[in-house]
């Protein structure tokens, strides 16, 4: 992605957590992945066996390192932190995607994430599968310090989209985890 202009905007100690196919260490994300856990074959160090998120991470965070800064993200100063949910093909499994939401939660203050990115569809067939997939990731996204915790000023309050604190997160995390029956895609939309 080409900058078109110097906003002065940079990214810097904004930490962007990124679930996707993974990511390659390329010199533009040097020094940057603080974090990388594989949810699909377990392994530990960072890799792209697809190069969707290895591009996704591009466009967020690539730093412009290897054209002399001409073409960079548009954050190139963020730290990057990448789930990968989906595998070689861009299918992944939405159990996959709600564990990967539940790490983010336990692990966001440490890595200091403050963006998620999950360019993701999926294969349902019907919209209340939908609606409780959609229901699992946001609950995910608004629990604990963020949403209407901070407008009701107790920080870390778990609420809904009412501005009332819903079952306990990780109880109802679980739950939709189980109820539906479809896969997730990689570039498709819900």
């Amino acid at each position: 992605m080409k900058n078109s202009d110097d906003s002065g905007y940079t990214g810097n100690h904004v930490g962007v957590c990124v679930l996707d196919t993974g990511i390659f260490p390329h010199i533009d994300f040097t020094g940057r992945i603080l974090a990388f856990q594989d949810f699909i074959g377990h392994r530990i160090r960072p890799y792209d066996d697809n190069s969707h998120g290895t591009h996704v991470c591009g466009i967020i965070g690539g730093d412009g390192r290897a054209s002399e800064g001409r073409i960079r993200g548009i954050a190139p100063g963020c730290s990057l932190i990448v789930l990968k949910v989906l595998d070689r093909t861009g299918n992944g499994r939405k159990e996959d995607v709600l564990q990967a939401f539940r790490w983010i939660l336990e692990n966001k203050r440490y890595y200091g994430i403050r963006v998620v990115n999950i360019s993701v569809g999926t294969t349902c067939r019907r919209a209340e599968d939908h609606r409780v997939l959609i229901a699992g990731t946001t609950l995910g996204c608004r629990s604990g310090g963020s949403g209407c915790g901070r407008k009701s000023g107790t920080e870390g309050r778990k609420c809904d989209s009412t501005g009332k604190q819903p079952e306990d997160y990780h109880s109802r995390l679980q739950r939709s985890a189980y109820r539906t029956d479809c896969h997730i895609r990689q570039g498709t939309y819900l």
